[in-house]
């Protein structure tokens, strides 16, 4: 899934993911040679082998199906976990409703020669209601199971939900070993602890020295602009408790300093919304890298283009939200060659109210508004000691000189 979501999703993987994939790798690998070294029962497992095979098939299709439904949940981002496992359940319940009609006459092991026996499985539930609850209970875990994978899938990413689903194989080893259902074997002892060891590196809880993490990125990129500075100072960001700066705090607070841009667009990287802010920026640039003349307009052309096909037609890959009467005009100005530099400001305009009334309410009530606020803190804390060195070492030498802040972004 993680090579799947690197080719296909163009998703950048850090390589301490990568790290934790492999050892997540290794675990699965002792465990499952495990069963093939092992002892087992002929009736039970009479082809261990050809078990394994057919799960490493099973997997590459898991893995294209995880990776298509991160792609649509993250094209379409008014989908809600919930419809998109209603909508797999019912095309899936649609599909092999059709199968089990040819199976039913196909040559095969089950009751009455047949490959599947569906009306033979109605019988065993009408006659037992310990199947018919062993069925029920298998359909409600098993939406559940699917409502919190999608819900992984479209907060964080496919790859994180395999590589914490990987560790349900523990769980259901030590109720297997508790019920009596499977003999205990060293090599699945050893096993598993790889499987808890890759998680716990994946997610960034175990971390390995030498390696570089998300954190560790705000102490290596300064800000230097006078112009973010003035900015800081007139926001509602600078003075005040948490509570109350996030009441005071606007978008265009955030938005105007690069650590606010930085961790506003992880955010909504992490909450399925970062369409929208990549298209407002792609926007901004658009409009301010305009130099005049021909060959300004030919690239104009050429990047207008791009944020249509990026973000506005129908067919785009990161389609933003908009009104249909305002992108068929801007559809119709692209073709009639209409081109220029202010053409997407009404569109930008409501992407941009979008983003004040739905992602950023939930940016500011957030952890990572929490630690946007620290950073800030710790930039005011080391501006003011920057001036109080300087002038205590020559109040005359520096006075009037603009401390330039050392905020890190990340």
């Amino acid at each position: 899934t993680g090579i799947f979501s690197v080719v296909f999703l163009k998703r950048k993987l850090g390589r301490h993911q990568w790290l934790g994939m492999v050892v997540v790798l290794i675990g699965l690998t002792l465990v499952g040679v495990s069963s093939i070294m092992g002892p087992s029962d002929s009736n039970n497992a009479p082809n261990p082998v050809g078990g394994v095979i057919v799960i490493v098939i099973a997997q590459l299709v898991q893995a294209t199906q995880m990776v298509v439904e991160e792609k649509y949940l993250t094209k379409y981002e008014g989908i809600e976990p919930l419809q998109a496992v209603g909508w797999e359940g019912f095309w899936g319940f649609l599909v092999l409703s059709t199968l089990l009609v040819p199976m039913y006459w196909i040559p095969g092991s089950a009751t009455g020669g047949r490959l599947e026996n569906a009306p033979d499985a109605f019988v065993q539930m009408g006659n037992s209601v310990q199947v018919m609850i062993a069925i029920l209970g298998n359909i409600v875990s098993i939406g559940f199971f699917n409502f919190f994978g999608v819900t992984v899938t479209r907060t964080i990413s496919a790859t994180t939900r395999m590589v914490l689903d990987s560790v349900r194989t523990l769980v259901i080893w030590v109720f297997s070993l508790m019920i009596g259902w499977q003999k205990f074997q060293y090599m699945q002892a050893v096993g598993f602890p790889f499987l808890v060891l890759g998680m716990f590196i994946y997610n960034g809880s175990l971390k390995v020295p030498g390696l570089q993490y998300d954190d560790d990125k705000k102490h290596q990129q300064p800000l230097e602009e006078d112009a973010e500075s003035k900015h800081l100072a007139n926001s509602g960001l600078v003075e005040g408790t948490l509570s109350q700066r996030r009441r005071k705090a606007s978008l265009h607070d955030v938005l105007g300093l690069s650590i606010g841009f930085e961790m506003f667009s992880k955010y909504c990287t992490e909450a399925r919304s970062r369409e929208n802010l990549k298209f407002w920026g792609a926007v901004e640039r658009f409009k301010h890298g305009g130099g005049g003349g021909s060959r300004d307009d030919a690239l104009a052309a050429q990047q207008a283009r791009i944020i249509m096909e990026t973000y506005v037609t129908n067919s785009a890959m990161h389609q933003v939200n908009l009104p249909a009467k305002l992108r068929r005009a801007l559809e119709e100005r692209m073709e009639a060659g209409d081109l220029d530099r202010m053409m997407f400001n009404t569109a930008q305009e409501c992407i941009y109210d979008l983003i004040q009334r739905d992602v950023f309410p939930r940016f500011k009530n957030s952890t990572a508004f929490e630690e946007f606020i620290d950073i800030l803190e710790e930039h005011h804390r080391n501006t003011e000691i920057g001036e109080s060195k300087q002038e205590t070492e020559d109040p005359d030498e520096h006075r009037g000189i603009t401390i330039k802040p050392t905020l890190r972004v990340g």
